[in-house]
């Protein structure tokens, strides 16, 4: 992103990450989770006007909401929320793409989501609208009451609770009926949709669009949720965050549709004509997941690539679905602008076209607008929103013509050798807990034994029960495939979407940005103990840069781009090829080959004794080891500092290419 001084305030440009967002994982929760600093299991913020789902809402007024398109909400709006879950997916949140960072690649929640889990329209007008009024006439005009106490133009949700009750008494008056359906509405908006940090008031500003329910459920309620809920998201990502609000319903639902491992064990079927998150609102099924924020931790730093259901939604199911769900489909792969008032995050499903059975290219830089991040509606009454965002309304306006470009579609699982798993470790931050850490030591381990143990090509030696030991920590760490399965170049990376410039007023944005409170921490070094004497007097001593060096540059660091173009494609130079092995142990399998096809490839092995590896190698690659006057046990006791795996961590990369 750049910016430049215009009349009025800076002029936001959106195009490749730079300035706030390419240092965020020193003021990120995960970066504490590794320094171990007390674990921070946030609060959800809601207030369900009912807790017996569509059963407590009054049958009078089930129709209205069924017209303005609430009605699916309304059906599982009790469903209860899992801290320890919320807190964990917080984790794995990045601001700079908003998506998930899971060892096995992005996931996030798309437009899909929204409309098949929970039944929200989203296509249609953008929820923008005017954020001053007199409010409290526009309460007496659709609520038939002026309310007396209206605080920053919200209204409390117990006022409506208190006011709006007893609908027996107007039963036989239609338009008394509409205005206790605008008060359950405004309930549902502001207790389960968009929940403040409060979550004991509602923006009165949101009643503008409960005029005509037929109006209403033209606007993309669906699309402003997401956009709400990405920005909460990016919030709770500071350490000190105690709470979040938002859709978290939204979250939970499709958390447990995408990982079945961490799903409640009870998997009911999903009710015909209905949405996808309907299956979890039915009672009596005794519906209880784990609220464990250390477990949910854990189940994530260890999942494979086979634990996401990367397609969750089969043709055959979404066929089924009420029109409600599918109307929006010709937006669902859209790069668009998520707009409801101030916010205004940017949904890229290009990041994850495996969630739509497509082969995932190596991404392009993230385009978010940075500085929208600590946009506030505070003393904002009179801006025009209208004006200030207008680039994102135009390109909304265009949003069917910005779908991805289709790549061949996804056969089986994607390699952990493709290209684009290559690039990820490279760009992001795997583990979360350093005690996960073990097993990517482990895995290293097993590679190395394996690319050792390999006899076709090697002039050094053939070890038969070297190569069992190598499969047996392979198949212990159910790395086996990593090291076996060739690899998978990715598709050509789609021709990008660009993003509009927006004109936004100094005056409408937080001092200090996205990142005013945060707190930067540096990364904590993990020492592992010197390993184990070993026959020979030898040691494995863990290298101090991992093979796919993940933790040691910045997380989304892109070259700077050409003056004449702001969007350019990741040229960060692939791991380098580790020709000292080749010198140490012989030559290795061509790179078309991996180590277990070589062994079937017919080449003969060749039968000569080499002499022992040069020391200075073993120097190289595996760093210092105890000297060849000592003994490895009188090195232990040395007082030789033990050598610190990589840092799982993202460290500050100079802005060089």
């Amino acid at each position: 992103m750049a910016s430049s001084s215009s009349e009025g305030g800076s002029r936001i440009v959106c195009g490749p990450i730079e300035g706030d967002l390419l240092h965020m994982q020193s003021v990120h929760v995960s970066q504490h989770v590794w320094n171990k600093e007390k674990d921070r299991r946030l609060v959800i913020r809601r207030a369900s006007p009912t807790n017996k789902g569509i059963e407590g809402v009054p049958h009078q007024i089930v129709p209205f909401l069924e017209q303005a398109g609430f009605v699916w909400l309304a059906r599982m709006s009790f469903i209860k929320i899992n801290p320890g879950l919320i807190s964990a997916l917080v984790e794995r949140w990045r601001p700079e793409t908003h998506t998930f960072h899971m060892p096995f690649g992005e996931c996030t929640i798309t437009l899909q989501d929204v409309a098949l889990l929970v039944g929200l329209p989203v296509d249609g007008l953008p929820l923008l609208g005017y954020v001053s009024a007199d409010w409290r006439a526009l309460c007496e005009e659709l609520l038939g009451i002026r309310p007396t106490e209206i605080k920053g133009g919200k209204i409390k949700l117990s006022w409506l609770e208190k006011n709006f009750t007893n609908v027996e008494d107007h039963v036989n008056d239609v338009e008394k009926l509409r205005r206790y359906a605008r008060a359950w509405i405004l309930r549902f908006i502001g207790g389960v949709i968009f929940v403040d940090r409060s979550s004991s008031y509602v923006p009165l500003r949101f009643l503008q669009f409960l005029r005509d329910f037929e109006v209403t459920r033209t606007y993309a309620w669906g699309a402003a949720a997401l956009s709400y809920l990405y920005r909460q998201l990016c919030t709770a990502t500071e350490y000190a965050c105690s709470s979040i609000g938002g859709l978290t319903i939204l979250l939970q639902l499709w958390a447990w549709e995408r990982f079945k491992m961490i799903a409640p064990k009870v998997s009911p079927s999903i009710p015909d004509a209905s949405p996808v998150g309907m299956r979890w609102s039915q009672h009596g099924l005794g519906i209880n997941a784990r609220d464990d924020l250390v477990y949910y931790r854990k189940k994530f730093d260890q999942m494979k690539r086979n634990y996401i259901d990367w397609q969750p939604y089969p043709k055959s199911l979404i066929e089924q679905m009420p029109l409600i769900c599918t109307e929006g489909m010709a937006i669902w792969g859209s790069v668009v602008p998520l707009i409801c008032f101030n916010c205004c995050e940017w949904h890229q499903p290009d990041r994850v076209m495996r969630q739509f059975g497509f082969q995932q290219p190596i991404p392009q830089a993230p385009s978010q607008v940075v500085d929208l991040h600590g946009l506030t509606l505070r003393g904002k009454e009179h801006e025009n929103w209208f004006r200030i965002l207008a680039p994102a309304l135009q390109h909304w306006e265009m949003r069917r013509k910005l779908h991805f470009q289709p790549t061949a579609l996804q056969v089986g699982l994607l390699s952990p050798n493709s290209d684009y798993m290559r690039w990820y470790k490279l760009k992001t931050k795997l583990y979360i807990d350093p005690n996960e850490a073990h097993f990517s030591v482990m895995t290293d381990v097993g590679e190395l034994l394996a690319y050792m143990a390999s006899p076709e090509g090697r002039s050094m030696w053939t070890v038969e029960n070297l190569m069992e030991q190598a499969n047996r920590i392979l198949t212990i760490s159910n790395e086996h495939e990593r090291v076996t399965e060739s690899a998978a170049p990715a598709p050509p990376a789609a021709t990008r979407v660009e993003v509009p410039s927006c004109h936004v007023p100094a005056s409408c944005k937080e001092l200090g940005g996205f990142q005013r409170r945060r707190k930067a921490v540096e990364p904590q070094e993990y020492t592992f103990p010197v390993m184990p004497e070993r026959q020979q007097g030898l040691y494995y001593v863990p290298s101090q840069h991992s093979y796919y060096p993940s933790q040691e540059q910045s997380t989304y660091w892109y070259p700077p781009p050409p003056v004449a173009n702001a969007f350019v494609t990741d040229t960060t130079p692939a791991p380098p090829n580790p020709n000292m092995m080749s010198q140490l142990f012989g030559n290795s399998p061509s790179p078309a080959q991996t180590p277990v096809a070589a062994q079937h490839s017919g080449t003969q092995k060749t039968a000569t004794t080499p002499a022992l590896p040069n020391p200075n190698m073993m120097l190289q690659l595996f760093g210092n080891s105890p000297s060849p006057a000592l003994t490895p046990a009188e090195a232990q006791h040395s007082g030789t500092p033990h050598t610190p795996l990589a840092q799982h961590s993202i460290e500050k990369l100079d802005n060089t290419t």
